[in-house]
């Protein structure tokens, strides 16, 4: 597929599609269907910001202060909040999304390391120092989170979105075995749009980058795809060696797609190479 295919479908998506809110991190994405997946944690949408906001007030707000905290680097209030939440609701996806924004965290803390500036050494230490702990804070995170899905797997739950959100959280502790398992009994699920995005997840998390570009591609090919496809199809381009046209897509994608994981691919494409503007 070529980029002038995914600027189309980006632009239509743009006219098409209308926002749903994450109820775990607070995120909007831009959906065709009823049901997609968080351009942030990834997890499983449904719900817009009106519908939430008469069903469950103070959830809505507390994520509207998760999201706004984390978009100004402000990761210890959304930390307070978080902890709030879990606190009163109890739920294993929260407790995910939680593991999901202590990783953005400790990449923030990393991205902060210069080798430019004069005399920083010992602060680069303890950006660097930060980072693996918060990494180690959110495996613990993610590995909790887990631990709770299991349980309601092993009570009998068949629905696909739970062995989906075990399988996020096998992708994000690194451990292709379990996440292979979890892709296997969505794969045998009637959710074709969960089967498809999650092969295509898996195919990533274990570095078949083609081959989670051509299931990015097939995705793209139907008629409402979850837009977080283009950031994969995005990905596989700059894999490929095709920097620029990674970037045009990352560019279509804007307004999609959740913008730091945009502005974030964005910048380690132009770092690779010097050649681009």
């Amino acid at each position: 597929m070529g980029v002038p295919a995914y600027m189309r479908i980006a632009r239509d998506a743009l006219k098409m599609y209308r926002p749903l809110v994450c109820e775990f991190c607070g995120e909007e994405t831009q959906s065709g269907t009823d049901l997609s997946l968080c351009s942030n944690c990834e997890s499983v949408v449904g719900t817009d910001r009106a519908t939430l906001k008469v069903a469950d007030p103070h959830l809505l707000e507390s994520l509207e202060s998760i999201s706004a905290a984390v978009r100004d680097r402000d990761f210890a209030s959304a930390s307070s909040v978080y902890d709030a939440l879990i606190s009163e609701r109890g739920r294993a996806q929260l407790v995910y999304a939680k593991g999901v924004m202590l990783i953005e965290q400790s990449n923030y803390e990393t991205s902060q390391i210069s080798y430019t500036r004069g005399g920083v050494m010992e602060e680069n230490s303890a950006h660097r120092r930060k980072s693996l702990l918060l990494i180690s804070d959110a495996k613990k995170h993610i590995a909790k989170a887990l631990h709770a899905m299991e349980g309601a797997a092993a009570e009998g739950a068949d629905d696909p979105r739970v062995w989906y959100s075990m399988l996020l959280c096998e992708l994000k502790m690194g451990n292709l075995r379990g996440a292979l398992r979890c892709a296997g009994q969505i794969a045998g699920s009637t959710d074709k749009m969960l089967a498809d995005y999650s092969n295509m997840i898996l195919l990533q998390g274990a570095g078949d980058f083609r081959g989670a570009m051509a299931a990015a591609e097939l995705i793209l090919g139907q008629k409402t795809p979850p837009v977080n496809a283009l950031y994969y199809a995005a990905f596989g381009k700059l894999k490929a060696g095709k920097p620029n046209e990674a970037l045009a897509m990352l560019d279509a994608s804007r307004g999609l797609i959740n913008n730091r994981r945009v502005e974030a691919l964005a910048a380690e494409i132009r770092g690779r190479s010097s050649t681009l503007k």
